[in-house]
């Protein structure tokens, strides 16, 4: 009996929690008004404390699920115009800029140029399209200049200059790089819509290779085939 009754309250529990899942969820429309700097927001993410992270055209705001605090060049930030957040494996907190400046928050304090000095570039960046976290806990960054990307590896940022590459010969379009990845110690894949572009640490290009995505089942397959040098 006592078995019986535990096989009835499991499969009550059960079909109580599908009836849940039928209902509508409450849906939760902030704005301006409820503390967040622009109704114009690009990105949401949420950190590793669990605070969630809100990118706009006018700062970024911290959320702890009561309240906003917002963030603007006045506390720090090298832009007001923010399109990405994305954290690394120190906790560090980088934020993709409308002018390509480099920044991070951590402990309360956001480093930029001004007081860390490997986040000086040597070149005009222009807008951060992508901010890559690496399995050796480096990040990525490319710029909508694609003839350039870096990879920060904890104090040491390495700049890759692309344009005296020839990809259009080799069949890929550099304009169109969606993101850059580290693939392993000493290189490099360069990864638009439909093909993959690899290079060495020093820059060398080694391949282009097609991407082939199969659509017949849930989650696409790719597939690689190296072009003929």
């Amino acid at each position: 009996m006592a078995k019986l009754l535990r096989i009835f309250l499991i499969t009550t529990l059960i079909f109580a929690g599908y009836k849940g899942l039928c209902q509508d969820l409450a849906m939760l429309h902030y704005t301006v008004d409820d503390g967040l700097p622009s109704n114009n927001v690009y990105h949401v993410y949420r950190d590793s404390k669990g605070y969630l992270w809100v990118t706009t055209d006018k700062g970024v705001a911290r959320y702890n699920g009561i309240k906003f605090e917002v963030f603007n060049t006045f506390n720090g930030l090298p832009d007001n115009e923010i399109f990405i957040a994305q954290e690394d494996h120190q906790g560090r907190l980088w934020f993709g800029t409308y002018n390509g400046a480099l920044c991070y928050y951590q402990n309360g304090i956001f480093h930029t140029a001004a007081n860390t000095p490997f986040l000086k570039l040597p070149f005009k960046a222009t807008n951060t399209i992508n901010v890559s976290v690496e399995k050796d806990s480096s990040i990525t960054i490319t710029f909508e200049n694609r003839n350039i990307f870096l990879n920060i590896k904890n104090d040491y940022c390495k700049q890759f200059r692309l344009d005296k590459l020839s990809f259009s010969k080799r069949g890929f379009d550099l304009n169109t790089t969606i993101r850059v990845n580290k693939i392993s110690a000493n290189r490099y894949a360069l990864i638009n819509a439909s093909k993959t572009a690899t290079i060495d640490s020093v820059g060398n290009m080694e391949s282009v290779q097609d991407i082939n995505t199969r659509t017949d089942t849930k989650d696409p397959i790719y597939i690689t085939a190296t072009h003929a040098q």
